[in-house]
C-alpha cells in the first residue's frame, strides 16, 4: 500500500501577502500607523490584519512600550521568515522581465528636492550617458509628504529625500548622511562668546527648507533641542 503524505494547507490558506506586508510594516515602523504607507488602508485596517496574522501565529507578536509597538520573541522569529518570503516572491514575479540596459529605450521619472537634484544629478546624468544611452530620465521636484502617494499611483518611479516617515513597503536603501551648518559672517559680534541655543534663539534667521510644513526640516531639528528662531 502506498501512502501518500501531504502537508496540512489549512492554515496556509487563510494567509495572504497583505498579512505579510503588514507585519513586516508594524515590525520595522514599530507603530500600528504603518497604514498610511500603505495604500488603502487605514489604521484600524492595519489593526484587523495584525490581529488576523495574531490568530494564525496564536502570539500577540507586539505589545505597547514606550517607544511604540515592541515586537514579542515569536514576532522576532518571524520577522525574518516572512521578510524572505516576500522577497522570494518579488523575486519571482521579477524574473521573467526582460531589461537590457544597453539597449533598453524607456523614460524613467525621478523625484527630487533641489538639493537632491543639486547633488545627485550630474552623477544620473553621467551614469546614464555612459551605460544606458536609450534610457531619458525626466527629474521632478518632489516635496517629501507627495512621494508615497506618487509611488502608490506609479506616476513615478523613484525618489530621493529626506522622509519624516518611512516607506517601509516600498524598497530604500540610505543613499548618504548630511549635517546642517550654520553660516554667519566672519566675526559676528554675536558669536565672539560662542554659539548657544540662547545665542541661535536670538538671532535673526534666513530660512531655506524643503518642507513647508510647521515644525518641518531645520526647524524641527531645533525644536527637539529646544531651540526656536526668528
Amino acid at each position: 500500500m502506498i501512502v501518500i503524505m501531504a502537508a496540512d494547507t489549512r492554515l496556509l490558506n487563510k494567509v495572504d501577502l497583505n498579512l505579510l506586508k503588514i507585519f513586516k510594516a508594524v515590525y520595522e515602523l514599530g507603530q500600528t500607523t504603518a497604514a498610511a504607507d500603505y495604500p488603502g488602508l487605514t489604521q484600524p485596517a492595519v489593526s484587523q490584519a495584525l490581529r488576523r496574522v495574531r490568530e494564525l501565529t496564536g502570539d500577540p507578536l507586539f505589545v505597547p512600550g514606550r517607544a511604540g509597538m515592541i515586537p514579542t520573541a515569536r514576532a522576532q522569529e518571524l520577522a525574518g521568515p516572512f521578510g524572505e518570503a516576500l522577497a522570494a516572491v518579488q523575486h519571482a514575479l521579477e524574473s521573467n522581465r526582460d531589461f537590457q540596459p544597453a539597449t533598453a529605450r524607456r523614460r524613467f521619472r525621478l523625484g527630487m528636492l533641489d538639493y537632491g537634484v543639486m547633488v545627485l544629478a550630474p552623477s544620473v546624468a553621467a551614469a546614464i550617458s555612459a551605460k544606458v544611452p536609450g534610457v531619458s530620465v525626466e527629474i521632478m521636484h518632489l516635496p517629501s509628504n507627495a512621494a508615497q502617494t506618487m509611488l502608490e499611483e506609479d506616476r513615478i518611479d523613484l525618489v530621493t529625500g529626506p522622509f519624516k516617515r518611512s516607506l517601509a513597503l516600498f524598497e530604500r536603501t540610505l543613499l548618504f548622511a548630511d549635517n546642517y551648518v550654520l553660516i554667519a559672517r566672519r566675526n559676528h559680534p554675536a558669536l565672539c562668546e560662542g554659539l548657544t541655543p540662547a545665542v541661535l534663539s536670538g538671532l535673526a534667521h534666513v530660512d531655506v527648507t524643503y518642507d513647508t510644513a510647521e515644525g518641518g526640516g531645520v526647524d524641527g531639528v531645533m525644536l527637539a533641542r529646544d531651540v526656536r528662531r526668528r
